[in-house]
């Protein structure tokens, strides 16, 4: 069976494009494989080890030409969202891809869109992103966290995997089709990523 279209689980993934659930093995690698039903490419990047689910965060950084790679975090410790953002501009500083004295300016500025309305998109991710005139490019960087963060998205469950864009005002087109390749990318993404908690 295709190893793209797999989940840790063994439990059936749903192809984006034509809706129907394929079965797969737990036990064959990630990938990039069509759908047997419909040929569209399918590519989960859960992988499950001693019991325990994560992400392969590196490939999916990998598919972005704006994210930088050294600014990935693989293990966000923050629990609420603006904690996690500070914590990913942080890495995006440690990394050399945007100055210190930016750091808090940009943080502050992906905050307050998050005020015009949560960036949490349902299904376990976030994609916050806010414009700074302090960068030249589209900058942006990937997080992944094990214990989930609240972030007050659309479905109520805690996020697990954030994408983060910064972007000059300039370069609003950019920006544009940055976005438009991750709502791309995450179509590839089984739903629920995370099976969800149980609602209090």
């Amino acid at each position: 069976m295709p190893s793209s279209a797999q989940n840790p689980e063994g439990v059936p993934v749903r192809c984006p494009v034509c809706g129907k659930d394929i079965r797969v093995d737990p036990s064959t690698p990630t990938g990039d494989e069509p759908c047997p039903n419909c040929g569209n490419l399918l590519w989960t990047g859960l992988v499950s080890s001693a019991g325990k689910l994560t992400f392969d965060l590196a490939r999916f950084a990998e598919k972005f030409d704006f994210v930088v790679r050294e600014a990935t975090v693989a293990d966000l410790q923050s629990t609420g969202k603006q904690a996690a953002i500070a914590e990913m501009v942080a890495a995006l500083v440690k990394a050399g891809a945007i100055h210190a004295e930016a750091q808090e300016a940009i943080a502050a500025a992906l905050v307050k869109r998050e005020e015009l309305g949560s960036t949490g998109v349902g299904n376990a991710i976030a994609v916050p992103h806010a414009k700074y005139e302090g960068v030249d490019r589209v900058i942006g960087s990937v997080g992944w966290s094990s214990q989930g963060i609240d972030w007050d998205s659309i479905d109520k469950q805690p996020v697990r995997l954030v994408i983060l864009v910064i972007f000059p005002p300039e370069h609003g087109g950019a920006y544009l089709k940055a976005l438009e390749y991750i709502s791309l990318e995450l179509r590839h993404i089984p739903r629920p990523l995370i099976e969800p908690t149980e609602k209090a």
